[in-house]
């Protein structure tokens, strides 16, 4: 009997998209080309060159992108993809060029998902102090912030332990105080993700680079620690600093969490060379978007 195989999708675009992926394996090219899904002709033109470069074809709407396709664009690959998009404004709008690009995140991407973001420390609690008396709790506000953006315009309810220099907890403080009532916000709000923004320190000013903690205590380890990899492997890619892995540690807030949840430490303020980046607003964003982009492979994009 011959063998048989079926590949079909929902919509032609996510056919489009399973036919890209059933084929991955035997398309060399780095190139993708991007055609519309609302008519045939230019599908048609380009499909005898994407053969002869053995390149792939995916399909989008003229403003909107599906998430099958969006998938195929932004999944991991080893080496960059070159995207070339085939027709006019009036066939494939710049919004679409704009999200390939990643300059535009599409709203439905996380949308239904609820994230706690939480910048460590705040308040009395500075955190870590650098050389030149930079606090840890200032940076890692900013990072918060700037994630928060990125994943609300993805479409997540974000819910951030604090948006100024406070502590969340209630009445006197004090560093347990503190701890539970980061972790009580994210249980109390059935959280889907908890992550922990930190930055780290040590003695030694030479020791620098990037780590994600998850804890084997958590009640769902497995997926703290797929969260885990997912956003150390993509921060280490947009930040470059040194991959110092993913660890596992019973620190409070990811112990006692009931969702996946984890805590970056971004680099380390005691390295004055990642002081000074830290500090930087450019670096803050990058960081954010390391983080972000780690969230979006935890869930599949």
């Amino acid at each position: 009997m011959n063998s048989v195989q079926r590949i079909a999708g929902y919509d032609r675009y996510e056919t489009a998209a399973d036919v890209y992926k059933f084929a991955r394996d035997v398309l060399t090219s780095q190139t993708t080309y991007l055609v519309t899904g609302e008519n045939f002709p230019d599908a048609l033109a380009v499909g005898s060159l994407a053969a002869k470069q053995s390149a792939g074809i995916v399909m989008t709407q003229r403003a909107y992108l599906p998430g099958s396709t969006y998938s195929v664009l932004s999944g991991p690959t080893d080496s960059p993809m070159n995207v070339v998009i085939i027709g006019g404004l009036a066939v494939v709008t710049d919004q679409i060029k704009y999200i390939v690009e990643g300059t535009v995140q599409p709203p439905y991407l996380l949308a239904g998902v609820t994230i706690v973001v939480d910048p460590g420390h705040g308040g009395p609690d500075t955190g870590a102090i650098g050389a030149t008396g930079t606090y840890e709790k200032n940076n890692t506000l900013a990072v918060g912030l700037n994630l928060a953006s990125l994943l609300r315009s993805a479409g997540a309810r974000v819910i951030l332990t604090r948006s100024t220099d406070v502590t969340p907890a209630v009445g006197t403080y004090s560093e347990l105080s503190d701890l539970q009532a980061r972790t009580k916000i994210a249980n109390d709000q059935n959280a889907d993700l908890y992550i922990s923004l930190h930055n780290d320190a040590f003695s030694n000013p030479a020791v620098g680079g990037t780590s994600t903690y998850y804890s084997s205590a958590s009640p769902v380890t497995a997926q703290s620690k797929a969260l885990a990899d997912s956003i150390q492997s993509e921060l280490v890619k947009v930040i470059a600093l040194n991959d110092r892995g993913v660890k596992d540690a019973a620190f409070y807030v990811i112990k006692n969490t009931k969702m996946p949840a984890v805590l970056v430490e971004i680099g380390f303020i005691s390295n004055p060379t990642e002081e000074q980046l830290l500090g930087s607003s450019d670096f803050q964003r990058k960081a954010a978007l390391g983080v972000y982009r780690g969230i979006l492979r935890f869930k599949g994009y």
